[in-house]
């Protein structure tokens, strides 16, 4: 049985001094001893009657003087008035909570798909937990592949299972195009024609080394490169060929963590106050809960988005104090970009707490934690846990400026007008393409809660009605995707264009000057 991360106080180190004053006596092999009293005698019978007596007269007293005594100053308004700190007997104010500590999930845990062509006889002797080992190379676990291995081979921690495509129960096809942005429509059309699905399961106690997530990652990547298959990574509800998966393989080195935001997914939930809810799916892979934050401002939504990911990794290296100070630069460590990528200085930093939190209906069966401020104090005293105005002190102190996103309107004219132009070159785009110009497009990618994001494709190669390339640039909203990642765009979606000419000229970019003029 797991354990659940949740907040535990640390233990002190001396006694309190209730405890310091009682005693107990204890009898052989550790039991309380029972001690036996001898019937009182007359005498002692009169003594206690005169012992009684005295103890109604001072009663009688104490009460007399404490109706004619002045109540008792607050010993915190004292303070509070006066300006001075509280002494060191009185309690901790609530904005500065006492450090505790975490327990961690006993076990990480960790489950993928890569369907396939193949049959279950053709796959028996390759999905072999000690064939899958011979599979794994640096590729796929950097320098720990010895030790990736040893986990394979373990029947404790790994196993590998084969099931019918049928049984597994995809996403229904109309989601394909959202899930397997990176797929071609032909690719798509063929998922639910493979027969089989081979499920890779790995589990293993929780450390900062990871080596659930990185033998189930690497084995899912192997096979899939040698079965030629795709990946179906339910938790973050993503499709990809067996390359577009291999760049999510462990391969860093073990004193440098394995969490990364690709590796997890942040879903964004807008609540019926204008709010947001973000909620990370798959922490359990690294050994630890799901993390939420509530009430955060639209306009803060993938900064709430990469504090979650910098309190993620934080939790995934080991840490198993709260409350928890970030600096900037491990928030930008943690979503991989530079410090001036995310719109902050070296000198930002902010500390947070996390709380337990009530389950709202349809969230997955993860444990989860709330991410809250703490020491925040804005206007009108101390703020209360996910108090919006508390979130805007933390990402004031985190961050520098206002967020580094520019918001137009779908139905800005301007826009419009550089979309339609786009459409209309694309046919000519894409022959230009083909013949060997340098294209990048500019695309509308996400949708839903998380809303709907430019972004810029670096374009690989163009069919009839769409382009496929990787991510020019790092995305903000979008936090399960990141600068590299490979998609596809319909041409419906491609809002402008880059095409450098053979005179060494760039044709296209009208989107920027219109973006430029509405950033503040």
């Amino acid at each position: 049985m797991r354990s659940i991360l949740r907040p535990v106080p640390v233990p002190e180190t001396r006694p309190s001094p209730r405890h310091a004053r009682t005693r107990t006596r204890t009898a052989p092999h550790g039991r309380n001893a029972s001690v036996k009293s001898a019937p009182p005698t007359p005498t002692d019978r009169r003594g206690l009657f005169l012992i009684g007596g005295l103890v109604l007269l001072l009663g009688g007293i104490v009460w007399w003087s404490l109706a004619k005594a002045p109540p008792a100053a607050d010993p915190s308004a004292a303070a509070s008035a006066s300006g001075a700190p509280p002494s060191s007997g009185s309690a901790e104010p609530p904005s500065r909570p006492a450090p505790r500590a975490l327990e961690r999930l006993t076990e990480s845990g960790f489950e993928i798909a890569v369907l396939t062509d193949k049959t279950e006889e053709e796959l028996a002797p390759i999905v072999d937990p000690k064939s899958v080992a011979k599979l794994v190379s640096p590729r796929f676990c950097g320098a720990s592949c010895e030790k990736v291995r040893a986990t394979m081979v373990d029947k404790e921690h790994f196993e590998t299972e084969v099931i019918k495509t049928e049984d597994w129960q995809l996403p229904p096809e109309e989601s394909f195009p959202t899930i397997a942005p990176g797929l071609s429509a032909d690719e798509r059309a063929r998922l639910k024609k493979l027969p089989n699905v081979v499920v890779v399961r790995a589990h293993a106690k929780a450390s900062r080394e990871q080596w659930a997530a990185r033998a189930g990652f690497a084995a899912a990547a192997a096979l899939a490169d040698h079965l030629r298959g795709y990946v179906y990574d339910e938790v973050v509800r993503r499709i990809e060929t067996a390359e577009q998966f291999a760049t999510h393989a462990i391969t860093e080195l073990e004193s440098d963590g394995a969490f990364r935001p690709d590796r997890i997914v942040i879903q964004s939930y807008r609540q019926e106050d204008g709010t947001s809810r973000l909620l990370t799916l798959g922490m359990v892979r690294f050994g630890v809960v799901d993390l939420e934050v509530r009430g955060v401002a639209p306009t803060d939504t993938a900064r709430a988005g990469m504090l979650l990911n910098a309190v993620a990794a934080r939790l995934a290296s080991g840490e198993a104090k709260v409350p928890m100070t970030l600096a900037a630069a491990e928030v930008a460590r943690a979503n991989q970009r530079s410090l001036g990528e995310i719109g902050a200085t070296e000198r930002g930093s902010a500390t947070v707490d996390l709380v337990e939190t009530d389950r709202t209906e349809g969230d997955p069966d993860n444990e989860m934690l709330r991410v809250v401020p703490s020491g925040a104090r804005p206007s009108g005293g101390d703020a209360a846990p996910g108090d919006p105005d508390a979130l805007d002190h933390v990402f004031a102190s985190l961050f520098s400026g206002p967020p580094p996103v520019v918001r137009v309107s779908e139905s800005d004219p301007a826009l419009k007008k550089v979309k339609d132009d786009a459409q209309k070159a694309l046919p000519r785009l894409a022959k230009a393409q083909r013949a060997g110009a340098e294209l990048t497009l500019k695309a509308e990618l996400g949708g839903g809660d998380a809303g709907i994001e430019l972004m810029w494709v670096k374009v690989a190669s163009c069919a009839e009605n769409a382009c496929t390339g990787t991510l020019a640039n790092g995305p903000v909203l979008l936090t399960s995707m990141r600068a590299g990642d490979t998609v596809r765009v319909p041409f419906a979606k491609v809002v402008d264009y880059l095409l450098r000419t053979e005179d060494g000229g760039v044709e296209g970019g009208a989107s920027i000057r219109v973006l430029s003029g509405a950033a503040p």
